[in-house]
């Protein structure tokens, strides 16, 4: 349960960063480039490699299965290396699926969010029927980027799990840019001996994984959830675990060379807009210089807290000390 706090309510509302090209050296994706989109209608468009490639199959397939919701498949003509079709998003996270032939070889896989208002799901029903379960890591905290995600399943006639890892941090924001590549990733893997490992790329702050069996579309029940978070070490800069007192949060550590006079804090949290309830977004809560004393240590006391009419904290409050080309990280799991 320690890890799969967050994820619910986060899922209903946010989106997630997703890589601006993407190609298997055969098919290039060329759009989506957007990160996520508010709009039902997405235009996917590519190029491929070979001249003998006269057609791409693109399919587009919801992660969780709402209601009677079905894969969505057509077919794309290549007319000079390139093709463009349109294809209807549903909400949540969309595998777009792309191949050029009746085997679905070659295919490339690129996920993508649609924001839109979604049934509430409570935490409990999440992977409550699941046929796999993680095994490692077995702590919600990692000083490490690149992990390795372990797991059993418990059907022995699942052949393969797919997943996707995302950063809660870097929901909601619509568009792309090369700051937001690599925020949400997928993967799939063989099972052998009923047992799968995912390589991933963490990225600062809590990220979320979701896993399901031989890549079918599945109900919440069914998919597994399970949340890490990353927290950046440097050597040129030590932060202390933070304090809370009495809304507000104790930041204190020390840097290792003697000739950094400040350093910048940054505080950066999921908040809800009090005007538009169930509207999440990131936003910065802090952003200031301190002082650094002769003996490379630093204190500061911010406030944490709510503000009224305007926002309330939902979500992972990360703190990051940035100094000359070093940052370290902690992220918050309970403040309140």
């Amino acid at each position: 349960m320690k890890k799969t706090i967050y994820y619910a309510a986060i899922f209903l509302f946010c989106s997630a960063a997703v890589s601006a090209s993407n190609s298997n050296g055969i098919i290039t994706l060329l759009e989506p480039s957007v990160t996520a989109t508010r709009n039902k209608l997405l235009v996917i468009s590519g190029r491929v490699e070979t001249p003998a490639i006269k057609q791409v199959n693109i399919s587009v397939e919801p992660f969780t299965l709402k209601g009677n919701e079905k894969p969505q498949v057509l077919s794309a003509s290549v007319i000079n290396g390139y093709f463009n079709e349109k294809v209807e998003l549903s909400p949540g996270i969309n595998l777009i699926k792309v191949n050029a032939g009746s085997s679905g070889k070659n295919e490339i896989t690129q996920p993508v969010f649609l924001i839109a208002q979604q049934k509430k799901e409570s935490v409990g029903e999440w992977g409550s029927q699941a046929q796999l379960v993680f095994t490692a890591p077995e702590e919600l905290k990692t000083n490490k980027e690149n992990i390795t995600i372990k797991g059993v399943v418990t059907n022995p006639n699942i052949a393969s799990v797919d997943a996707v890892i995302m950063n809660t941090m870097y929901f909601l924001f619509e568009g792309s840019g090369k700051e937001n590549e690599g925020k949400i990733e997928y993967k799939s893997v063989s099972v052998k001996n009923m047992q799968f490992e995912i390589k991933a790329k963490l990225t600062q702050g809590l990220n979320v994984i979701l896993a399901r069996p031989d890549r079918k579309t599945a109900p919440v029940e069914k998919i597994q959830i399970m949340s890490l978070v990353y927290e950046k070490i440097s050597n040129q800069v030590i932060l202390d675990e933070p304090q809370l007192e009495k809304g507000n949060v104790i930041i204190k550590g020390k840097v290792s060379n003697n000739q950094i006079k400040k350093v910048r804090l940054n505080i950066t949290a999921l908040v809800e807009n009090e005007f538009k309830p169930g509207q999440l977004a990131p936003r910065s809560l802090l952003d200031t210089n301190v002082q650094v004393d002769k003996d490379g240590s630093f204190y500061f006391k911010a406030p944490l807290q709510d503000k009224k009419g305007i926002f309330s904290i939902k979500y992972s409050p990360t703190i990051t000390v940035f100094t000359e080309g070093a940052s370290a990280t902690k992220t918050l799991i309970k403040w309140q």
